[in-house]
């Protein structure tokens, strides 16, 4: 450069792209998605009763009755103790459960978990070393009542079965063979 160059060192309109690394745009606050809350009943909570909303929920504490909160994830810690049904998106079980359990899309038992309850969930974790008790029934939680419903209506009064009847009557016109007696039988007849 010479000392008359009208391009110096600050002007930087050429060289700015070549040289300085391009920044990714940060998305506006309005496009980022709301992080889902989370609600903790902590260790030293008790609750009775039916425990619902629209909110993530972690149990550090003890519940006694129903929790439902079907479009979020209910996680129970090392030391939560439930006693109560529970049905979520997604359950996470470290801590202790008596009741039944519905997961929409999961129920995960890690080692420490213990469980004792009935599972219905699409896809069940049992990680090593978890204690469970109960069933598991591997059927879609939306899906499981109506297939009920519909089983139900379309049940047909029961008729009697013919086969059935006649391989009785059939059995009542038979002659009956005894077996021989056993000499204990024997003996103990006068």
């Amino acid at each position: 450069m010479s000392m008359f160059d009208k391009r110096g060192p600050t002007d930087t309109k050429s060289t700015s792209a070549a040289v300085q690394p391009t920044r990714p745009q940060q998305p506006s606050p309005a496009a980022n998605p709301k992080p889902q809350a989370s609600a903790v009943i902590g260790p030293g909570i008790s609750v009775s009763g039916e425990v619902t909303g629209s909110e993530d929920l972690r149990i550090d504490g003890k519940v006694d009755g129903t929790i439902s909160l079907r479009d979020n994830v209910v996680t129970v810690s090392h030391s939560g103790e439930v006693r109560a049904n529970i049905t979520a998106s997604t359950v996470n079980i470290s801590g202790q459960v008596v009741g039944d359990i519905a997961g929409i899309e999961q129920v995960v038992l890690t080692k420490s978990a213990r469980v004792r309850g009935n599972i219905i969930a699409p896809r069940v974790n049992l990680e090593n070393g978890s204690k469970f008790k109960g069933s598991i029934d591997m059927d879609p939680v939306e899906e499981k009542a109506p297939q009920k419903a519909k089983a139900s209506k379309s049940q047909s009064p029961p008729q009697p079965a013919a086969p059935l009847a006649a391989a009785s009557a059939k059995a009542e016109d038979a002659p009956v063979k005894r077996a021989a007696a056993s000499p204990r039988e024997s003996a103990a007849r006068p």
